[in-house]
């Protein structure tokens, strides 16, 4: 017994000392990712160039929202993920786009849900502000259909 508790010490404590699995020192392969971070990726500031998009007025915005509910005895759940993209041109134009999923995360009960999951295109608008006290936009919004089955003001009444 003490034989077997040396043998599981030395594997445990001594052995990993001597191994060195799959660890390469190559320091001009190494990435710095703290200047990374600050700088960027060289290759995509010149993809972004050659496309004419400057990254400094692309912004971008997640959300992520889950509801639950019990209904006549059924569970239903939807989880949306909303991504926004915003784009500022150099004259006083912004170009958005939103788009997102819908899925239904906790429907392990094999019935049918009827909120619809998938990608949509939740919208899109086109904003001019040339002065302080004058803006011009021009948007659309759609978001996912929902088959209320299960609503008391539904067409499909018993």
């Amino acid at each position: 017994m003490r034989f077997a508790a040396l043998i599981f010490i030395y594997c445990l404590i001594i052995a990993p000392q001597h191994l060195s699995a799959q660890f390469k020192n190559n320091e001009k392969n190494t990435i710095d990712f703290p200047s990374l971070l600050v700088s960027g990726n060289k290759n995509a500031a010149s993809l972004s160039r050659l496309l004419g998009i400057d990254p400094n007025r692309l912004h971008m915005s997640q959300s992520y929202q889950m509801s639950y509910g019990l209904v006549g005895g059924h569970s239903l759940s939807q989880g949306i993920y909303l991504n926004t993209l915003r784009y500022d041109f150099n004259i006083p134009l912004k170009l958005q786009l939103q788009w997102g999923v819908a899925h239904n995360p906790l429907q392990a009960s094999g019935i049918k849900s009827p909120l619809q999951s998938g990608l949509f295109l939740s919208g899109a608008s086109l904003e001019y502000k040339p002065t302080e006290n004058m803006k011009l936009e021009l948007g659309i919004s759609s978001y996912p259909q929902h088959d209320f089955y299960y609503s008391p003001f539904s067409i499909q009444r018993d």
